[in-house]
């Protein structure tokens, strides 16, 4: 029932734009649900043991993260509010890593990402044709990058400066080799949070009530369902959950190739066939991004 009624305010902003009220909802509001749902799952885990009220509150309303991530864990959270950083380790291993951080998010969402929208993104012409989907497909993934990946690094930028370790969000994801490896790489927070609550959970409560001939049916049924949900987390537009579907597919039919190919086995290691790899892969994940965008279904 607790877990519920943490989510029924996520359920209301989605569901809202469809009513006559329009948007209900406040900034950050998912992402408040998200620590909000994985807190109540640990504490019913008995994961976590004790909660500090002030300590809490201030995991919740923790500016630098509060309107669009990383996600933090509550326990990393309050290790770090719990520890002693001596001058010298703050300097090395806090300030200056963090404004490293917030210059790498000036370069990428001011310069790289608002170049790519203004000279590229609004010159391709309206009109919906292959040329012009192609087009839009890598002006639009490189500009939603280098926008979130901008924000992201401010958000841990700005952490660090205050003491939290906040986690990375990207890590060079257009550089992954197959569709759960930039799934470790893009927005890594999220999906880890979806891998952790929810297809985890799944796989480990189907295994117990043998609700599948076997693990790998489990987790393909447990993929799909995990990016189906995050599709719908996005917005109730159809071409979000279409996204969601896609990229469960993607992770499915990865884990089939590359279980069952004897041609991957055999070249796996080889430089040539990694790179092959990168190159399919990026353009898997930027079909993706222009199925997210909804270029496609533009009136």
């Amino acid at each position: 029932l607790v877990l519920f009624l943490s989510v029924t305010p996520i359920i209301i902003l989605k569901v809202s734009p469809l009513t006559r009220f329009n948007t209900i909802g406040f900034i950050g509001l998912s992402y408040l649900n998200f620590k909000a749902i994985q807190m109540i799952i640990e504490l019913y885990d008995n994961t976590i043991k004790e909660i500090k009220f002030i300590d809490t509150l201030y995991f919740f309303i923790f500016f630098p993260v509060l309107t669009s991530g990383p996600i933090d864990r509550s326990r990393r959270f309050n290790e770090d509010l719990e520890r002693k950083i001596e001058r010298k380790e703050y300097i090395n291993d806090y300030l200056i890593p963090g404004i490293e951080h917030i210059a790498r998010g000036i370069g990428y969402k001011f310069v790289l990402s608002a170049l790519i929208s203004t000279l590229w993104m609004d010159k391709i012409p309206k009109d919906i044709t292959f040329i012009n989907s192609l087009n839009y497909m890598y002006a639009y993934s490189l500009y939603l990058f280098f926008d979130f990946a901008g924000y992201s690094a401010f958000a841990v930028g700005t952490s660090y400066i205050l003491g939290v370790r906040t986690p990375e969000n990207f890590n060079k994801p257009f550089l992954s080799k197959d569709m759960k490896e930039f799934w470790n790489r893009w927005h890594i927070s999220l999906s880890k949070w979806f891998g952790d609550y929810i297809y985890s959970r799944f796989v480990l409560n189907s295994m117990r009530n043998k609700r599948f001939k076997n693990r790998i049916i489990a987790s393909h049924v447990g993929q799909m369902i995990t990016m189906g949900v995050m599709g719908i987390w996005h917005g109730l537009e159809w071409f979000y959950i279409l996204y969601g579907l896609y990229q469960g597919l993607a992770l499915v039919f990865t884990d089939i190739y590359q279980r069952k190919s004897k041609f991957y086995k055999a070249h796996k290691k080889e430089k040539w066939f990694q790179y092959a790899q990168i190159a399919v892969t990026f353009h898997i994940a930027c079909f993706g991004l222009l199925l997210f965008s909804g270029y496609l279904f533009k009136k």
